[in-house]
């Protein structure tokens, strides 16, 4: 059967390219790779018994949470390397304050404990739209401007909401990564939108639970964070701008 142009680019494309194959390798866990994620808390036991040879803390008080402990379970699933240190923004409740994700940014840049953040909490345009909103959103860009010169990979849930809603600190794009959600079921498929506010997309569903089986980008961006780390134990010391160019090469 011969080729069309198309599928002989392709062929080309993958034979010069391993790099899908490589992240794709049981072999590579994203052993070594230390991932902060900010989001709820998570049911640690749950997790490890889902992982036994998981390797999984709690900042402070252990509060389990069904979000937190989903998005953990997909860290934990794609990449069974990583050190993983859940952080709760959230403190049992429904939302967030966006001084606590400045708090945290604030601390990690004065003794950085992760190569990678994974954030799955996100705060619409309107409700920036006050002087004090204003604000504190240009000292959040200020902060992920700081760790990505530091060379810390941030990953960002997109807004659900609407297609054309902009959401902090998803929105920061070049110096992290933001992430929507994508209609398929690989768990390794990362698309790249060049010139889009929102870069890549990613499996859009978990891997567990009733909440799991609902499409959001916080199930996407845990996949992004994990193959963040699987590139992270194939090549360490890749600056984050490194890492966009290699997952947009793998998509």
């Amino acid at each position: 059967m011969r080729r069309g142009p198309a599928e002989a680019r392709l062929a080309a494309w993958q034979a010069a390219s391993p790099l899908p194959e490589l992240l794709r390798s049981p072999s590579v866990t994203g052993r070594g790779a230390r991932v902060a994620m900010l989001d709820t808390g998570a049911d640690i036991p749950l997790l490890l018994s889902r992982h036994p040879s998981g390797m999984i803390r709690a900042a402070g008080e252990a509060r389990p949470a069904a979000h937190g402990t989903l998005v953990a379970d997909i860290l934990l699933k794609i990449a069974p390397g990583i050190d993983l240190t859940v952080v709760d923004l959230f403190a049992g409740r429904g939302t967030t304050d966006p001084e606590k994700l400045i708090g945290f940014f604030e601390g990690h840049l004065q003794s950085p404990a992760a190569e990678i953040i994974h954030c799955s909490l996100g705060w619409p345009e309107e409700r920036w739209d006050t002087p004090l909103g204003r604000a504190t959103r240009q000292k959040i860009t200020r902060l992920v401007e700081h760790a990505y010169e530091a060379g810390t990979c941030i990953d960002a849930a997109a807004h659900n909401d609407h297609p054309l809603a902009r959401s902090c600190p998803a929105d920061r794009a070049p110096p992290l990564l933001g992430v929507a959600g994508g209609d398929w079921s690989d768990p390794f498929r990362v698309a790249y939108h060049p010139g889009s506010w929102v870069e890549f997309s990613a499996r859009s569903t978990a891997h567990m639970g009733v909440l799991g089986r609902q499409p959001a980008s916080s199930w996407a961006a845990a996949h992004v964070s994990a193959l963040v780390a699987r590139l992270l134990e194939l090549w360490p010391g890749l600056r984050p701008f490194e890492v966009k160019a290699r997952l947009a090469e793998s998509s």
